[in-house]
């Protein structure tokens, strides 16, 4: 077999099998094949990703309040509602929380808020700092920034239910 024939019988198969593959995309196997095969098949990769990404998300989530209840056991945050703070309250309490939102990253800011809803006692936050010397640091109210999620949707009772509320700012 020469060369030229080798060619033209190539040319040849590859028609035949262009048009059977036209013919079956036009007879819609191929639709059939996709929904009974591919579609089912992507619809379980994404649920078993979906599912993966909600276990993490519950995981991470429980960690980040079984951490933050046990930083409400310390002395110095215990301490955070007394009208008086202490220099080393101060300090212990940053240094709790800083820890605290370096380990769990996306923890981007704590505050205590007084039942009221009006006056902070702490803040990791620097916009809530109203005026800070060396051994005191005074919040601004909680309702002057008009960023803040309104009190009643934050608000926890004292021996409430612990929430965890993402906020965009």
């Amino acid at each position: 077999m020469t060369a030229t024939q080798k060619a033209a019988l190539s040319l040849l198969i590859s028609v035949f099998l262009f048009a059977g593959f036209t013919v079956l995309a036009f007879s819609g196997l191929f639709d059939l094949v996709e929904t009974r095969f591919y579609n089912p098949s992507i619809i379980r990769s994404l649920t078993n990703e979906v599912e993966k990404d909600a276990k993490t998300a519950d995981s991470f989530f429980g960690s980040l309040t079984e951490r933050f209840a046990a930083t409400l056991s310390e002395p110095a945050v215990q301490r955070s509602f007394l009208p008086n703070q202490s220099g080393q309250d101060i300090l212990e309490r940053s240094r709790v929380y800083g820890v605290l939102m370096e380990e769990l990253g996306g923890l981007q800011s704590v505050r205590f808020v007084d039942s009221g809803g009006i006056r902070i006692h702490f803040s990791t936050s620097q916009r809530d700092i109203f005026n800070q010397d060396g051994l005191s640091i005074a919040y601004r109210n909680y309702d002057d920034d008009p960023d803040s999620l309104p009190y009643t949707t934050v608000a926890v009772p004292a021996l409430g239910e612990n929430r965890i509320i993402l906020d965009e700012v």
